[in-house]
């Protein structure tokens, strides 16, 4: 180096890992006549530091790293000794750029929950739509004479309710089956006889019978066939009249049970 420098150095300070050479800080403090510094850039620039890393900085290996991040968060430029595809490149955080990133990725994602949400709606309203078609169908199928369909189940149970009534689907107080009741009146009732049953319902331990027949006297003969049923403690002939022919009778029975 003699020659090249032309006035003595005020000071020497040196950094990184060979700084930690002591073979160079002699030969440094030898050729200079003055001994050399080693760098704390954190203690020169006054920054903070965690205590439970104080212990661990070196500052001869951790300056580079320390000027690094002071050179990006200061957002001035320096040296720069590296080139090509290894130069450093602009550190500075760009804010618009960032938000217009942001902006970018929320609109997918608002996108993507609006898509979501439109897609569930119209599976749903499809299911919905079928169960309404099936619904329909088993209300015609069960219930033809319905004028329109306002509340199905409130409506097919009025329906059952009645046609159980009207059929006798069920059994009364005395737990004596329908059945057997149907097959007691038809096996009393001789075969001779001009008889049409047009509604028999059970209920309240009491039979109820609308039929049509030839004639009152056959109105008669009936009820006291029917009084030899086991079943049966009494038979009543209820109202009587003419069928709209003229021909027949059409007549009411009320039948307790014992």
């Amino acid at each position: 180096m003699n020659g090249s420098i032309q006035n003595d150095p005020a000071h020497i300070i040196i950094t990184g890992g060979g700084s930690l050479f002591v073979p160079l800080q002699k030969e440094l403090e030898k050729s200079f006549s003055l001994r050399p510094e080693v760098l704390d850039l954190i203690r020169s620039k006054q920054l903070e530091m965690e205590k439970n890393i104080e212990h661990k900085y070196s500052p001869p290996i951790m300056n580079t790293a320390c000027a690094a991040a002071i050179r990006a968060f200061a957002g001035r430029k320096s040296f720069n000794f590296l080139q090509g595809e290894f130069a450093v490149k602009n550190g500075g955080f760009n804010i618009k750029e960032q938000f217009k990133w942001v902006a970018v990725v929320a609109g997918i994602i608002f996108l993507l929950a609006a898509l979501n949400q439109f897609l569930d709606y119209r599976l749903k309203t499809q299911r919905l739509a079928g169960i309404k078609k099936q619904i329909a169908f088993l209300f015609k199928k069960n219930f033809p004479e319905a004028p329109v369909m306002i509340d199905p189940v409130q409506q097919l149970q009025t329906k059952l309710a009645e046609n159980k009534k009207t059929f006798g689907f069920f059994e009364g107080t005395r737990n004596v089956p329908v059945v057997d009741l149907l097959k007691e009146v038809s096996g009393l009732i001789s075969t001779s006889r001009d008889i049409v049953i047009n509604d028999f319902s059970y209920e309240n331990s009491a039979v109820s019978i609308k039929a049509q027949s030839k004639n009152i006297d056959d109105v008669s003969s009936i009820k006291n066939e029917l009084l030899q049923s086991k079943y049966f403690k009494n038979v009543v002939i209820g109202s009587t009249s003419l069928a709209k022919d003229g021909s027949k009778v059409d007549f009411d029975l009320r039948i307790e049970l014992k």
